[in-house]
């Protein structure tokens, strides 16, 4: 049985009991294994390397927070406050919403109410013959799965000891009317290939798209202004420089945040009060803020 994957080494001794019988390696099943085993030790590096950036980061942020109390507890005042304006905001939608929710399922209501008996017997019937169809239609597509599959897999029509331990596994699932697992075995018939080693190739398929996120996350971060700011903090004469722009931007998220949520609810933050000063001697007058 023939096969892309590269071989990266050889292994000794493994243990396979995923279909409940032990049996021997093919070719294949130990080059799956040998890539499988590369592949998980390539995504603990990245996982590794990704975790050192974050906690350093973190740590550096916490230790600037600890610089700056005063603007910290303003910035966790104000998400705090955000909070509850959202909440609130969400509260009164939820409210609208469920009133006319209530409205129309009182119409509906109604309306079942007039249509009488007849409708209500109507409706059971339909129910009962759609379930009656989706039941049927599952037991129609097992008979089918299991009939290609004994075809191509039963002892009498092939020699391949994979095709009979597909076989087997297949019976199984037509007893237990398993539609997903005949699926799962039919796949395997189609690709001619054991469950073993379909396992192996998903899991080679799973931990291919983690490495190229766990690749994608660390080139993101590397990129990132926290981790330029984390390089220059740890060297002890551009701490300043980092302190002072991180100062700078706590007092920007501060402003934001009030611009928001007077956006939300501008009662929270009235506009100014508008006072008029008026002269006693000429009679004019000017506006202040």
């Amino acid at each position: 049985m023939g096969t892309s994957l590269t071989v990266l080494g050889r292994l000794t001794t493994t243990d396979f009991d995923s279909i409940g019988q032990a049996r021997d390696h093919t070719e294949d099943e130990v080059e799956a294994e040998s890539l499988r085993a590369r592949l998980e030790r390539e995504l603990s590096a990245l996982a590794q390397e990704l975790g050192a950036i974050q906690r350093g980061i973190m740590g550096m942020e916490n230790a600037l927070q600890q610089s700056f109390p005063d603007l910290t507890q303003q910035l966790e005042a104000l998400n705090k406050e955000m909070q509850e304006v959202v909440q609130e905001h969400n509260r009164k939608l939820e409210e609208q919403w469920s009133q006319n929710q209530d409205q129309q399922e009182d119409q509906k209501c109604d309306a079942f109410e007039q249509s009488g008996r007849d409708n209500t017997r109507e409706y059971n019937e339909r129910l009962e013959a759609l379930q009656g169809e989706s039941k049927q239609g599952k037991t129609k597509e097992i008979k089918n799965l299991w009939r290609r599959i004994s075809r191509r897999t039963h002892p009498d029509r092939t020699d391949n000891p994979v095709m009979h331990e597909l076989f087997r596994e297949g019976r199984s699932c037509y007893n237990r009317n398993d539609l997903e697992g005949l699926r799962s075995v039919w796949a395997c018939v189609l690709l001619g290939r054991s469950r073993i080693l379909s396992q192996l190739i998903d899991r080679i398929n799973d931990l291919t798209h983690q490495i190229d996120n766990a690749r994608a996350n660390l080139s993101a971060i590397k990129h990132s202004n926290s981790w330029l700011m984390w390089l220059d903090y740890k060297e002890t004469q551009k701490r300043p420089h980092v302190e002072n722009f991180y100062r700078n931007l706590l007092s920007q998220r501060v402003q934001q945040l009030r611009q928001q949520i007077h956006m939300i609810d501008q009662t929270r933050y009235p506009p100014p009060e508008v006072r008029t000063y008026t002269s006693t001697s000429t009679g004019f007058g000017w506006t202040t803020f």
